[in-house]
C-alpha cells in the first residue's frame, strides 16, 4: 500500500533557476566556410589591440567567436515551418482553366467549352471535369459534344481534338448528303442541321 500511495503522490515541483548571462561576452558571428583562416587564432592575437579601446576597458568586454550555419541544400528545399493546407477554393484557383488555343486557323475555338464541370442531359447529374489547362491542342482526352438546343450529347475519345472535330463536321455534311452510310456515330450525324450552330465541344478528362 505504501508503494501505491507513493506512486499516486504528485511529483514535487522543481524550482527554476535563473542562470545569469554574462553580458561582457560579445560574439563575433561569422558564416562558416571551410576556406576560412584560423579566425580564433587571429582574434586571440589581436585581442590586446581590441581591448585598448577606452570603452572596452571600461566595460571589461570579452569577445568570443561564433559561427552560423551556411545555406545548404536542405535549407533551400525544406521549410522550417510547414504551412497549413490551402482551402479547396484556393487550390482550384491555382489550376489553369481550359481555354481555346487562339489559332486563327483553328475551327474548334468557336465551339470550345471552357467549363470545369458537365451536367448530364439525361440524369441531370453534375460531374467535375479533369481538364485543367486543356485546350484545342490537348493530346489524348475524353470529350463531349453537346447541343444546347435539343440537349443531345455525344462522348468520344481522341488524341487530336482539332482533327477529330473537323472529321465530325465533314461526316455530318456527308451524312446529310447521303454520301456516308456506314458509321458508328449515326446518332450524332443524324442530328438536325438546324442545331449545328449550337454544338459545343468540351474536354472532360485529360490522360
Amino acid at each position: 500500500m505504501a508503494h501505491i500511495s507513493k506512486a499516486l503522490r504528485p511529483p514535487p515541483r522543481r524550482e527554476t533557476r535563473h542562470i545569469p548571462v554574462d553580458t561582457r561576452k560579445i560574439p563575433l558571428v561569422l558564416t562558416y566556410h571551410p576556406g576560412l583562416p584560423d579566425t580564433g587564432a587571429i582574434l586571440r592575437k589581436f585581442k590586446p589591440v581590441l581591448l585598448r579601446s577606452p570603452v572596452a576597458q571600461k566595460l571589461n568586454l570579452q569577445p568570443i567567436l561564433s559561427f552560423r550555419q551556411p545555406t545548404n541544400l536542405e535549407s533551400r528545399l525544406v521549410r522550417a515551418r510547414l504551412s497549413g493546407p490551402r482551402p479547396a477554393s484556393a487550390r482550384e484557383s491555382l489550376k489553369p482553366s481550359p481555354s481555346p488555343c487562339g489559332d486563327k486557323r483553328c475551327n474548334l475555338c468557336s465551339c470550345f467549352n471552357t467549363n470545369t464541370f458537365i451536367s448530364s442531359k439525361v440524369t441531370g447529374n453534375r460531374f467535375n471535369c479533369v481538364n485543367a489547362g486543356a485546350s484545342c491542342k490537348t493530346r489524348w482526352c475524353i470529350y463531349v459534344i453537346s447541343c444546347d438546343s435539343c440537349g443531345c450529347q455525344y462522348t468520344g475519345c481522341t488524341n487530336n481534338p482539332r482533327l477529330r472535330m473537323n472529321n465530325h463536321k465533314s461526316a455530318l455534311e456527308g451524312y446529310r448528303l447521303g454520301k456516308l452510310t456506314q458509321t458508328n456515330c449515326r446518332l450524332l450525324y443524324s442530328h438536325p442541321s438546324a442545331c449545328e450552330s449550337s454544338l459545343s465541344f468540351q474536354i472532360v478528362q485529360v490522360f
